[in-house]
């Protein structure tokens, strides 16, 4: 968590979705970005790290708000709880990139990750595309203005072997665990 936060706070995506399965966690990275924020404006006059937050907690029109704030772009990063996911199953739209900070513990909720990402299609405008074939049907692309890529990022130890597995299954799992490689790329 220490050394994914810093670089996330440096890089200033916009529009990352940050999925926390615990609750403590959230509370922790909550509160970091808080301070860092109080600091920033303390010492430089700045803001510092825009960012929401929905967690299982939050009141209704505190949801509304945050979701509001991120599909807009007035919020480059928001913070999701597993829980909040599993009670309410928010459909949050304009993620660009997706952190999963440990994995979920539910499969499905890896691919509904996935499927909130913000992904250009040729039918994006309504029309359906041109027919000509000059337009990729899932390119990896957010919009015409912004050519930075969709991107995921899911961090877990050997601890989360159990989701892991859920996951990828079994034999990708265990590859995965036991191989000497920190990195691991999938493509659909």
């Amino acid at each position: 968590l220490q050394t994914v936060l810093p670089p996330l706070i440096r890089l200033q995506q916009s529009q990352t979705l940050v999925y926390i399965p615990c609750y403590f966690d959230f509370c922790t990275i909550r509160n970091q970005l808080t301070a860092q924020r109080k600091t920033a404006k303390k010492s430089f006059g700045t803001e510092g790290v825009s960012f929401a937050c929905i967690s299982e907690y939050s009141r209704p029109n505190e949801t509304t708000r945050s979701r509001g704030k991120f599909s807009q772009g007035h919020v480059n990063l928001m913070l999701y709880t597993g829980r909040a996911h599993f009670f309410y199953r928010h459909r949050l739209s304009g993620v660009k990139h997706l952190i999963f900070v440990g994995l979920p513990e539910h499969p499905e909720f890896y691919a509904d990750g996935m499927n909130m990402l913000n992904v250009r299609s040729s039918n994006r405008s309504g029309g359906g595309g041109s027919g000509r074939g000059d337009e990729s049907d899932n390119s990896m692309y957010d919009d015409e203005e912004d050519s930075t890529p969709a991107s995921c990022l899911a961090l877990f130890t050997k601890y989360d072997a159990h989701s892991l597995e859920r996951i990828v299954g079994t034999q990708h799992c265990s590859r995965m665990l036991t191989s000497d490689k920190q990195t691991f790329l999938f493509c659909s």
